[in-house]
């Protein structure tokens, strides 16, 4: 009590220093109230998640602008007609973060789910980050979102584009510019990264791996026939045909394409020509008398 007393007989003596050191930390409070009022963006313009700083304390504020700016540029891409894009009011959704620190590189990874209620809309967030700004093993997207599996959806399903849908990174395929040239690699790749991406859209980073143990010629097929294994994310598992012409394919490309839940066939030819032929031989391949086989421009996937 006599503390007390003390502190109010000090203010009255002095209370000009008291509402001065006050009327400081009003300032500073309000300081920093309109500095996160009025910061903007490095990356662009974002959606912010309400809980992101709660669920990863840890995180520096650059990763949570990029992860913002992501989520605001797929969101982008798939807002319905005359939504407007929220600048606010997503969330993390409750069990569904994960984050893991590799003491070797000293890299944070983890994901989560994030839900938009105003839009009715939800997204897996992929990230990385490093407390040191200058890590040599930081590379690629450090912000990865994606559409989500039909599953994991909680609103109605609707059709979902991915920003990075046509970029995934093949370990190596070099192995391919070996065996076919450098363009019929170019097809191949091209082709095969399309469609995996279109069958596994929740993937979120495409990492695809050729298995250089399978890679051989088929010398029971026509013409130059290979066949060789592909992983995706060491997940998913394919085997893959491809029969070119004599030229290495300057003429034709047949490839056919074959996994656990999935068979597709392709043919490319000059100016998109269907050849019965090669159809026809991708279905026997198959054993499939209802594969789905799509004709496609080799010129346009040359270029």
């Amino acid at each position: 009590m006599n503390n007390i007393n003390g502190i109010i007989a000090e203010i009255k003596k002095r209370p000009r220093v008291v509402i001065g050191v006050i009327g400081g930390i009003i300032i500073i409070i309000l300081g920093f109230i309109l500095a996160g009022l009025l910061r903007t963006n490095p990356y662009g313009k974002e959606i912010r998640i309400d809980n992101l700083s709660s669920v990863y304390t840890n995180m520096p504020q650059s990763q949570k602008d990029s992860i913002y700016s992501g989520l605001y540029n797929v969101v982008k891409l798939n807002v319905p007609e005359g939504y407007e894009i929220p600048e606010s009011g997503a969330v993390v959704r409750n069990g569904t973060s994960k984050q893991e620190f590799d003491e070797e590189t000293n890299i944070y990874t983890g994901e989560f789910i994030v839900d938009i209620a105003s839009i009715k809309q939800s997204y897996r967030v992929w990230f990385e980050w490093s407390p040191y700004e200058k890590n040599p093993y930081l590379g690629g997207y450090a912000v990865v979102v994606t559409c989500l599996p039909q599953d994991l959806q909680i609103y109605n399903s609707w059709t979902c584009k991915n920003l990075i849908g046509a970029d995934p990174e093949w370990e190596n395929s070099y192995q391919l510019d070996y065996t076919f040239g450098a363009k019929t690699s170019l097809v191949v790749v091209d082709t095969l990264s399309s469609f995996l991406v279109s069958e596994y859209p929740e993937s979120g980073v495409y990492n695809i791996t050729i298995d250089e143990a399978s890679l051989r010629r088929n010398y029971e097929q026509p013409d130059l026939t290979y066949f060789f294994k592909i992983a995706l994310n060491q997940e998913e598992f394919f085997d893959v045909t491809v029969r070119m012409d004599n030229s290495y394919g300057s003429d034709y490309v047949a490839i056919y394409v074959s996994g656990d839940d999935v068979q597709k066939g392709f043919v490319l030819t000059k100016n998109g020509d269907p050849m019965a032929s090669l159809s026809e031989w991708l279905v026997n391949v198959s054993g499939n008398g209802q594969l789905s086989i799509e004709n496609l421009s080799l010129d346009a996937a040359i270029e």
